[in-house]
C-alpha cells in the first residue's frame, strides 16, 4: 500500500482499514514537506469543515498556506498530468478555499472516471445535492464497493428509511469505525424506530424476543452488565452505562476505556435516549436509573455534551414521527392527535404540536 493509500485509508477506513483520524495527522505531519500530495492532505486536515469530529487543532488560515505551499510544489501540474491524487485533492481544495464549484465538479470526473474511489465518493455527493440520485446512488456504490467508509454510509442513508436496504453497507462502515454509522446503527433497529409505551417496572410480554444483537447493545462494554444510564462517547459514537464509564473517567480522563487509545482531550459523552428506549422497552421504566455524573462536571474531569433527556421526549419524538414520517413511521394524524391527548398538557412541546395539528392550514 502506497503512502497517499495509507493515509486515505486512516481518514476513509478504504481497505477495511479502521478510520484512525489522530493517526493520519501524525502520519501527514511526519512526512515530507517537499511532498505535494502530502501538503495538500496537511491542508486537508487543518481546514475547520473537513472532518469536523477529529480532535486536533483547526486554522483555516494555516489550511490555504498549506495549499498554497501544495500549489508551489506542483499540485496543478499533477493535476494536469492527470494524477487522480492530486485531481481530486485540487478539487477539494478549490471548493473549499476558492469557492469554486465549477472546477472541482470537473476534479471530481475526471479523477472518478479514471476509477478513483475517492473522487467517486465526493462526485455522488454532488450529485445527491443537485437532487440527481440515482447519479448519486451509481458513485457512492462504485466507491462503496471498493471499500469507502463514508460512501458506504453515504449510500446507506440515500435507502433511508428502508432498514434493511440500509443495514449492510452501514454494517460495513460501522465496521471500519464510521461514526455517523454507528450511530445509525446503535437507534436503526425495528425494535428502536416502533417502541411502544412501556411506564411498568416490569418487562413486557408482547416483544419480539431478545435477541443476541439485542442483548449486545443493552450491555456495557466496561462493566458487562446490562446498562442502567446508556450515554453515547464521543468521539467513538459507542454505547457505555454513564456509572462504569464515569468510574473510568476519574482517573482517566482523556483515555478510551476499552482501547486505552489517549485522546489527548477529555472524554465528552451525550445520552443515548434511543438505547435507553429500548432498554425501558425490554425491561420497564424500574430500569432506568439516572446515575448522578455531577461530581465529574463540577471537577472539570469531564462535561455531558448536551443536557439530560427526559422519557417524555421520546414520545415527543414518536409523533413528531407520527406527523412527518420518519424513521420507518408511516404518517398517521389521528395517531399522533391521540398520543398529543394522552401526553402532558402543560408540556410546552406537546402544546406547540397540538397547536400545529389544530392550525387550519395543517
Amino acid at each position: 500500500m502506497s503512502t497517499y493509500d495509507t493515509i486515505a485509508s486512516l481518514l476513509s477506513g478504504m481497505n477495511e482499514r479502521q478510520i484512525d483520524w489522530v493517526a493520519a495527522h501524525t502520519m501527514v505531519t511526519n512526512l515530507s514537506e517537499d511532498d505535494a500530495i502530502v501538503v495538500a492532505f496537511k491542508a486537508l486536515l487543518l481546514h475547520p469543515r473537513m472532518f469536523p469530529n477529529v480532535l486536533l487543532r483547526k486554522n483555516e488560515s494555516e489550511s490555504k498556506l498549506a495549499w498554497k505551499r501544495a500549489e508551489d510544489l506542483g499540485l496543478s501540474t499533477e493535476a494536469a498530468e492527470e494524477n487522480p491524487w492530486a485531481m481530486w485533492l485540487e478539487g477539494i481544495l478549490n471548493g473549499l478555499i476558492n469557492n469554486d464549484m465549477n472546477k472541482t465538479k470537473h476534479m471530481f470526473q475526471l479523477a472518478a472516471k479514471a476509477g478513483f474511489a475517492l473522487a467517486q465518493n465526493s462526485l455522488g455527493v454532488f450529485y445527491q445535492q443537485d437532487e440527481q440520485y440515482e447519479l448519486a446512488e451509481e458513485y457512492y456504490g462504485m466507491a462503496a464497493e471498493q471499500g469507502v467508509a463514508d460512501a458506504q454510509y453515504n449510500l446507506a442513508m440515500l435507502k433511508d428509511p428502508e432498514f434493511e436496504l440500509m443495514l449492510p453497507w452501514l454494517e460495513k462502515a460501522a465496521a471500519q469505525g464510521h461514526i455517523e454509522a454507528r450511530r445509525v446503527l446503535a437507534i436503526g433497529s425495528d425494535q428502536l424506530l416502533h417502541y411502544e409505551r412501556n411506564e411498568t417496572d416490569e418487562a413486557p410480554t408482547h416483544l419480539p424476543p431478545m435477541t443476541d444483537k439485542i442483548q449486545r447493545t443493552l450491555t456495557c462494554p466496561i462493566s458487562q452488565e446490562f446498562m442502567q444510564d446508556p450515554v453515547i462517547l464521543d468521539p467513538t459514537a459507542e454505547t457505555f452505562d454513564r456509572g462504569p464509564l464515569c468510574e473510568w473517567i476519574v482517573d482517566n480522563p482523556t483515555r478510551h476505556p476499552i482501547t486505552k487509545v489517549d485522546f489527548g482531550i477529555r472524554l465528552q459523552y451525550q445520552d443515548n435516549i434511543y438505547v435507553r428506549a429500548l432498554l425501558i422497552q425490554y425491561m420497564g421504566q424500574g430500569k432506568y436509573q439516572r446515575y448522578d455524573d455531577s461530581y465529574l462536571v463540577s471537577d472539570g474531569t469531564a462535561t455531558s455534551t448536551v443536557p439530560s433527556t427526559s422519557i417524555a421526549s421520546l414520545y415527543e419524538l414518536n409523533i413528531v414521527a407520527l406527523l412527518f414520517g420518519m424513521g420507518r413511521k408511516k404518517i398517521n394524524w389521528n395517531m399522533a392527535q391521540r398520543e398529543i391527548e394522552a401526553e402532558d398538557q402543560n408540556d410546552p412541546v406537546i402544546l406547540g404540536l397540538k397547536a400545529l395539528l389544530l392550525h387550519p392550514s395543517v
